[in-house]
């Protein structure tokens, strides 16, 4: 994109004056079609992949009931791994029959958020962290084992690697 502007008609004119000489082919490199550049950010699952997800969590819910709710709450929620990682029971809230995660681990600078979430979802929540303290374990290893490296696994296994970038639960959000 750049070459083509340094070197359009306009600039050649006013700019260089005769001094550069193009090559013959130049006028079909200069109309060729530009590429789209991809986007930064990780792809959203397809809706077959995001399916695939759905089944095969639902499996695990007899045989590994934390990595089964930890993914039903990262497709429900879309939220970042750090707010996964630091999920507590006590920010569960209702308001006007309305159930709502009260997100208070965010990204650089951002402030606390709500998130809706089902009843169900709510009352599996504050089931596994019944004095209201973390969902995923007390210690910081153990929750980053299991969001960061065993749920990870399980989306790259089910649906692949992404083409761009590298996080796979981040694409929950764009899903």
């Amino acid at each position: 994109n750049s070459a083509c502007e340094v070197l359009s008609d306009t600039a050649r004119e006013s700019i260089f004056r005769g001094r550069i000489e193009l090559p013959p082919r130049w006028l079909e490199f200069k109309n060729y079609p530009r590429p789209k550049l991809p986007a930064a950010e990780p792809e959203p699952f397809t809706v077959e992949q995001f399916e695939s997800l759905v089944t095969s969590a639902e499996s695990l819910r007899e045989s590994e009931p934390r990595l089964w709710l930890l993914a039903r709450i990262a497709r429900q929620t879309g939220l970042r791994c750090g707010s996964l990682r630091e999920l507590r029971a006590d920010w569960v809230t209702e308001v006007h029959g309305q159930c709502y995660l009260f997100v208070q681990v965010v990204k650089g600078g951002t402030r606390g958020y709500p998130v809706k979430i089902q009843p169900t979802t709510a009352a599996l929540i504050r089931a596994a962290a019944p004095d209201g303290g973390f969902v995923f374990g007390e210690s910081p290893a153990e929750r980053e084992r299991l969001v960061n490296e065993r749920h990870t696994a399980f989306m790259r296994g089910i649906a692949g690697s992404p083409e761009r970038g590298h996080q796979q639960a981040h694409r929950l959000r764009d899903t």
